[in-house]
């Protein structure tokens, strides 16, 4: 069914590349065109190196913003170690 209406409206090429996020497919970088062909070699590695650098940046955010919790979490048990040391009376 699809086919029969990217024809319709023109599409006579398509290109679907993975984008994952730590290993696993959470999208697809969906490409078309009207010209018959057009995802030759040198485009299709080019998107396709494209949709691994869209993976390889979600996973890079996520371990950012989990190194960044880690932190936090580090800093707010350090800050409360530093309490009692304060008020211990040993």
């Amino acid at each position: 069914l699809w086919r029969s209406n990217a024809q319709h409206s023109g599409v006579r090429s398509s290109g679907h590349f993975p984008v994952l996020f730590r290993g696993r497919v959470v999208g697809c970088l969906n490409l078309y065109a009207a010209e018959k062909g057009f995802f030759g070699d040198e485009e299709t590695n080019t998107l396709r190196e494209m949709a691994s650098d869209v993976s390889f940046a979600l996973d890079n955010l996520a371990s950012e913003n989990e190194r960044n919790e880690a932190m936090a979490e580090v800093e707010r048990l350090s800050a409360r170690m530093k309490f009692y040391m304060r008020v211990s009376p040993i």
